[in-house]
């Protein structure tokens, strides 16, 4: 159990180690500095679990080749990117967090096979961003953000987009009769200047908000 103050480096840093565990901490930054507050890259099955992560430039991020690392029933507050699955990272598990007051929830960018379930988000910017992410698996969410425009957005290169994201079984705000409709962009080249509107879909949306509890985070 860990109070955690960044002044303009990392808080926690992982690389090349597996199988640790990170729990109970609370995690903030005195000014928001470029640095995450805790990174793991080229480590596996890490577990992050019951950490409260606020006032971050970026609170989580998972890069660089890490795989089946688990973020799991945390509390994320006032980050501008609050879990962040980049480059060349696969096969995360985020389920069971808050996300609240951050500019974006969880960011995506050219990661894949990541699974982001049963997370409650709130009162951000943007509740899920993904930037050239394929086969990422994002169920049974609550997302309640205010503008429903700003809740997830998603931007594909063709043809990569036949290997698309799956989302499924997610409560967007109310109860939709009909499967929701992901608006995103579609471009024809990696980090082209232009692009087109693209439809991904909800086919199943929950008819209701699922009870997913607040994460008990922090010092215990």
């Amino acid at each position: 159990n860990n109070t955690i103050v960044c002044r303009d480096t990392y808080g926690i840093v992982i690389s090349k180690s597996d199988h640790n565990l990170i729990t109970h901490n609370d995690v903030y930054t005195v000014l928001k500095c470029y640095f995450p507050a805790i990174s793991i890259s080229k480590s596996k099955c890490n577990y992050l679990t019951h950490n409260y992560i606020h006032n971050n430039s970026v609170g989580i991020e998972i890069i660089s080749e890490a795989t089946y690392n688990n973020i799991v029933q945390n509390v994320f507050y006032n980050n501008t990117r609050a879990v962040a699955l980049d480059f060349t990272s696969s096969h995360s598990n985020v389920s069971f967090n808050w996300f609240f007051g951050n500019s974006c929830g969880v960011d995506i960018s050219e990661s894949r096979c990541n699974r982001v379930t049963f997370n409650h988000f709130f009162n951000n910017s943007h509740d899920l961003k993904i930037f050239y992410g394929m086969e990422n698996r994002i169920n049974y969410n609550n997302f309640l953000s205010d503008k429903d425009s700003g809740k997830v957005t998603f931007t594909y290169v063709f043809p990569f987009v036949l290997t698309h994201n799956n989302w499924n079984g997610n409560y967007w705000g109310r109860k939709l009769l009909l499967p929701k409709i992901i608006w995103g962009i579609l471009e024809p080249i990696p980090y082209a200047v232009f692009g087109c509107p693209w439809p991904d879909f909800d086919f199943s949306p929950a008819p209701q908000p699922y009870d997913i509890p607040r994460p008990e985070a922090g010092i215990s």
